[in-house]
């Protein structure tokens, strides 16, 4: 009786990636922790849509429509004031991206 060696790996290879396969169906998710504490962060942030116009999403990532707001604003003075700009250049797939923080260069899909 000979052993074919050829076709025992090829078993032996095929049982072990049937186990491995079976076994990885058993892991756990595990959530991954943002980097930043959310108490850290304000309860809303500014997203862009697909034509790059900047959207106020809330907390659970709904948008947030704009308000009429009354001018002047009741209150005792100006705290701060924070702008962002953003700049499209044609030809590139690059939109930056400045704000108190500084530049981003935020890559586009081509």
């Amino acid at each position: 009786m000979q052993i074919d060696t050829k076709a025992h790996k090829i078993a032996y290879t095929l049982c072990a990636s049937l186990l491995t396969v079976s076994l990885s169906a058993c892991a756990e998710e595990t959530k991954i922790e943002p980097t930043t504490p959310a108490r850290d962060l304000m309860p809303f942030s500014i997203g862009f849509d697909l034509k790059g116009d900047p959207v106020l999403l809330d907390e659970k990532g709904n948008r947030i429509p704009p308000s009429d707001v009354q001018f002047p604003i009741k209150a005792t003075a100006i705290e701060s004031v924070d702008t962002i700009t953003m700049v499209q250049y044609r030809g590139s797939h690059v939109k930056l991206l400045k704000t108190s923080g500084g530049w981003y260069a935020i890559p586009l899909p081509h």
